[in-house]
């Protein structure tokens, strides 16, 4: 009779993996991959090319877990990789293009949340992550990492080569695209004015 190990805790998990257990590199790619997927199609539309990230993204994980050194969360850091992952496949793309923000748009910058007046409906997660994924690459990129992966303007910068300023600019601009996206949403959908 064949011996299954059962790994009831992360560093269980990440141990078995780094002794090459084929169950535990199984486990570790079940327990995951469904939000690394999402990850993976909040930045590419293309279905077959989020499950190519997808599994260029494990296939890294697997090589570079020796060096997870057990501080933070361990799901955090697999986002890192798949972010990083996504980001440099986006940059051999020739539609990886963002311009400088104007003098008047640095100006006109909202750092305001989305934003429902009480009365109104409230968008749903699906409808939120669909507006999200239709709006253009730089809009997405830049609100993808702000919002929902946690980046600094500074780290977005970074990451995507342009200045903080382009970074803001870029955000204001995806937050207000959404704005009224959601608010055509709520007219059609519910009939409200």
């Amino acid at each position: 009779m064949k011996i299954i190990p059962i790994y009831t805790t992360e560093k269980q998990l990440i141990e078995g993996v780094l002794a090459e257990h084929r169950t535990a590199q199984k486990v570790l790619y079940d327990r995951f991959s469904p939000k690394m997927y999402a990850v993976c199609l909040r930045y590419f539309r293309d279905q077959s090319l989020a499950e190519d990230m997808l599994m260029e993204g494990f296939l890294k994980v697997f090589s570079k877990l020796h060096s997870f050194a057990f501080q933070g969360s361990f799901e955090g850091w697999l986002r890192k990789i798949f972010v990083r992952i996504c980001l440099d496949e986006l940059r051999k793309s020739k539609d990886f293009n963002f311009s400088e923000p104007t003098a008047a748009e640095n100006i006109a910058i909202s750092e305001s949340p989305l934003e429902c007046a009480v009365n109104d409906q409230i968008p749903s997660i699906e409808d939120l992550l669909l507006e999200v994924n239709s709006l253009p690459l730089n809009y997405r990129l830049v609100f993808s990492l702000y919002v929902l992966d946690e980046y600094s303007h500074q780290e977005i910068s970074s990451e995507l080569g342009i200045s903080v300023a382009a970074s803001k600019v870029q955000l204001s601009r995806a937050r207000k695209m959404l704005q009224q996206r959601l608010e055509y949403l709520k007219i059609t959908h519910h009939g409200k004015n």
